[in-house]
């Protein structure tokens, strides 16, 4: 086809192809200009539907007059092959814009207005797309936006009668692009303007994160999770994006249609006072509300006292110690115990977070733009690697206690001291130092629902985790499993310790996972530890008696006494909790 005059274009490149045919930047011979031609091959002329659709896209795009909708110049016939001359748009798709960690905002701001303005202006004329994605619509080097490609458009029935004719689709089909669709098309529904806003918002949603709100492995996984999941946050994939952008985002996602936006001009107006507000507070040298990127670098003086960036350095410092002084007392254990293989995973846990912290310093030091965005990489590796060194600390404190009770205490606390350091401190100093995400908690009644969630439910895990700790510090402490068994598990004296040995086990095969799901956020955990919370606190029974007894043997009575009632009321705390993480998802994102 290429150097072919097809009517009076010649054919110079090919661009695309598709479904419904196969787009070529051509010349137009008699007013010398450019054009997309857009060709129906005559094998797919000659199906009746093909070809409706077909006449159907160039009639949609043609009774628009928009500079946000790529124009029709011309619908010709060659012989049985049909071909659409629109306007020739220089740039590039939105796909090659979706980026990890998402888009500039207020690039991205501008950029979804005026696609909301094309949009509203297609449906006042009663046109819905139905295929709205980021390949769809090209950005061009002035920055401006063109949508394309109106080959599944279709005419709102309350806007204009259809006929059979006209009626392209039967009732209950599916067309368009899975992750893109709502849930009225992917269940066969007539579709309308506000099947477009759900489009739209999956876009925006990409463009402003990089990953789409309900992708799965397969089309079947995506169509379940659009019809029935909730995405995650919009801030929880980028923390810097501003929670009214999350909110509008969430509305256009919504599962019911009512409760979408009812028309693209709402959706655009929203998107504009956004943009308007933070052009606004960008005017002024101290912005109210700053990139994490940017708060950071006005952190200028070290030594300030006030200044939470030294504060920073100065926990990543001590931290950095601690971890060369667990790997100090786990030589010294090593040497009591005489278990090499322990020290040596020891060992890796903490050259792996000595290596992350100095990464982390190092960045600050050469490269502060870029510290926010890996510290909030590395920290969970890093706070994993913390728990799993404290665990080993444990261990060898089960073992010392008999031989070394002052190494197997100070163990013990260094261990407690990470665990309120990766569920608080930590999480605190990052707070302060990158104040963006602190700003954006407080600005939002929904920010603030999904702060308080998070925070219940890495509460309500710390407290399942520990019920762990006592029963894995007591299964360590009576000697490795080996030496339960070398005599024969089931002699007298050795039964007791077997059936100590398999329900402590027991134990911790049931509250680790727990505990992980629930700092995940593992909403059917949470739902079920709720409703069978009676029966779970059978096997609260064991921990509470182990952490009881353990303050009974290395304490005193009195101590026992006061921990008994405390670690007694912890679950019915956790349950306290789990009610209110599911009365806020019953309630849903405010409005």
């Amino acid at each position: 086809m290429i150097g072919k005059t097809v009517a009076h274009y010649r054919i110079l490149e090919k661009l695309g192809q598709g479904g419904m045919g196969v787009v070529y930047r051509a010349e137009d011979t008699r007013l010398g200009r450019s054009v997309a031609l857009k060709a129906l091959p005559a094998e797919f002329a000659r199906d009746p539907m093909r070809r409706q659709r077909f006449v159907q896209e160039a009639r949609a795009a043609a009774a628009l007059s928009h500079a946000g909708i790529a124009g029709v110049y011309a619908l010709e016939e060659v012989g049985e092959e049909l071909y659409i001359a629109f306007e020739y748009v220089k740039g590039q798709s939105l796909r090659t814009l979706v980026t990890p960690g998402g888009m500039e905002l207020d690039t991205l701001l501008k950029m979804m207005s005026g696609i909301a303005d094309a949009l509203a202006a297609a449906h006042a004329l009663g046109i819905v797309h139905r295929d709205l994605k980021p390949e769809n619509i090209l950005r061009t080097p002035e920055g401006n936006t063109k949508i394309l490609d109106f080959g599944l458009a279709r005419f709102m029935p309350q806007q204009q009668e259809e006929t059979a004719s006209v009626r392209l689709t039967d009732a209950g089909s599916i067309v368009g692009t899975v992750s893109y669709m709502s849930p009225e098309q992917l269940e066969g529904k007539e579709p309308d303007c506000r099947s477009d806003v759900f489009s739209f918002g999956v876009m925006l949603y990409e463009l402003a994160t990089g990953v789409r709100p309900f992708d799965g492995s397969s089309s079947s996984s995506t169509i379940s999770r659009i019809l029935t999941a909730e995405p995650v946050p919009l801030m929880q994939r980028n923390p810097v994006a501003p929670p009214e952008l999350d909110r509008i985002a969430r509305k256009c996602l919504r599962k019911r249609r009512e409760e979408r936006y009812q028309s693209t001009q709402d959706l655009k107006v929203d998107l504009e006072n956004l943009s308007r507000e933070r052009s606004e507070t960008g005017s002024v040298a101290a912005p109210s509300e700053p990139t994490e990127e940017s708060a950071f670098m006005q952190q200028k003086s070290i030594l300030a006292v006030g200044n939470p960036r030294r504060w920073w350095e100065i926990h990543q410092i001590a931290e950095f110690i601690k971890a060369a002084f667990v790997v100090y007392l786990g030589w010294l254990a090593r040497g009591y115990t005489g278990f090499t293989g322990l020290f040596v995973t020891l060992l890796v846990l903490c050259a792996g977070i000595l290596a992350l912290r100095i990464y982390l310093i190092g960045l600050g030091i050469f490269s502060p733009a870029a510290l926010p965005k890996e510290d909030r990489k590395l920290s969970p590796w890093i706070g994993a690697a913390q728990l799993a060194a404290a665990l080993v600390g444990f261990i060898f404190s089960g073992w010392l206690v008999k031989e070394h009770i002052g190494l197997a205490t100070v163990l013990i606390a260094v261990g407690m001291g990470s665990i309120v350091n990766v569920f608080l401190l930590e999480p605190a100093m990052r707070r302060s130092a990158f104040p963006s995400s602190a700003a954006m908690a407080a600005t939002s009644p929904e920010a603030l629902a999904h702060a308080a969630t998070v925070r219940d439910r890495r509460v309500m895990a710390g407290i399942q985790l520990l019920y762990v700790l006592p029963v894995a510090f007591w299964f360590f402490k009576i000697g490795p499993l080996m030496d339960v068994f070398k005599d024969g598990p089931w002699t007298e004296e050795r039964k007791s310790q077997v059936v100590f040995l398999v329900g402590s086990l027991g134990m911790i095969f049931l509250h680790t996972p727990m505990a992980a799901m629930m700092w995940q956020g593992n909403r059917k955990v949470i739902r079920n530890f709720e409703k069978w919370f009676i029966g779970l606190m059978l096997a609260y029974l064991p921990a509470i008696f182990m952490l009881t007894f353990v303050a009974m043997k290395y304490a005193n009575m009195a101590v026992a006494l006061f921990v008994l009632p405390i670690v007694a009321g912890l679950p019915v705390y956790q349950r306290k909790l789990a009610r209110q993480i599911l009365a806020r998802d019953a309630a849903g994102p405010g409005e």
